[in-house]
């Protein structure tokens, strides 16, 4: 059985801050709001990764753990302790109310090796998903790779689960590299088509006829279906 060596929650604090969605918050309202929260936040040991802007709002960060801080809701991936410690805070807050904390899902973070053990487990469902994916209804339409952007939302619900990575965590990144992996196999196998197209390669995956000639001229080749 793999173990998990942390395990992170994807959490949500739902607050009030006198943030009314249909008016927006002033400038100095903004102000005040990413100051109450640094007062706050701080003072548990996070530090300030982003200040606040007109591209994002302010995200703080301990260690692995980081908050994503709008004014209706606080939310990033934590531990366990660090979630009550934070719900502890809020609730004693008199600038900022705690109205709900709702996880929802959970994320890993483990060694190289322990996480190609991990995903080595679902390489058939994987397969699945791309055959999927790159399932196009022209023999001329293809995919590029960007085409496994948020590819474990696309899984089923247990394997998705599984998988819920940290936001830019390199873990999504070694994730990209073993499905590279998995389409260059499907290509060998005969799975995949390629074609280059706009300097990029492209992928689709077989289509009826493709496959009826496939599994007769390979019948060890298992076609994926989901």
């Amino acid at each position: 059985m793999t173990s998990f060596l942390e395990t992170f929650k994807h959490v949500y604090f739902r607050i009030e801050a006198g943030y009314a969605q249909s008016e927006g918050y002033s400038g100095e309202q903004q102000d005040k709001f990413n100051a109450d929260v640094k007062d706050i936040l701080l003072n548990l040991g996070f530090t300030v990764e982003r200040e606040a802007d007109n591209e994002a709002y302010l995200t703080v960060k301990k260690g692995k753990e980081s908050l994503r801080c709008h004014p209706m809701n606080l939310s990033g991936y934590l531990f366990d302790n660090t979630i009550k410690a934070v719900e502890t805070v809020l609730v004693g807050s008199d600038v900022i109310k705690l109205l709900a904390t709702d996880i929802i899902g959970v994320a890993y973070d483990m060694d190289a090796t322990t996480f190609y053990n991990k995903i080595s487990e679902y390489r058939d469902t994987f397969r699945q998903v791309i055959f999927t994916l790159f399932t196009t209804n022209q023999s001329t339409k293809y995919y590029s790779e960007h085409r496994l952007v948020n590819f474990t939302l696309r899984c089923p619900g247990d394997v998705r689960d599984k998988f819920s990575f940290i936001q830019d965590s390199p873990l999504s990144t070694k994730l990209n590299y073993h499905l590279i992996e998995l389409m260059n196999e499907m290509v060998e196998e005969g799975l995949l088509v390629e074609n280059t197209q706009c300097n990029q390669t492209c992928y689709r995956s077989l289509n009826n006829s493709e496959e009826k000639k496939l599994q007769r001229e390979h019948p060890e080749v298992s076609v994926p279906k989901s």
